[in-house]
């Protein structure tokens, strides 16, 4: 499980690093993490939409744009 945290978290980080339009990113983020609820149970698919917010905001705070 937390395997799962760290990856998402860091896959969010990344997310916004790399799309540079808010709203496309968080997009992604969506998508991703409703696919995750398709493949697993639909539960997992909110934490994992939280998980990778998380490591959005906090790059998004962290960066100097």
């Amino acid at each position: 499980m937390l395997t799962y945290f760290i990856g998402f978290a860091i896959l969010g980080f990344f997310i916004q690093l790399v799309v540079s339009d808010d709203k496309s990113a968080l997009l992604l983020c969506l998508g991703i993490a409703i696919l995750w609820g398709f493949t697993h149970h639909a539960i997992w698919g909110v934490v994992a939409l939280g998980e990778l917010l998380l490591g959005y905001v906090v790059s998004n705070l962290t960066s100097k744009r």
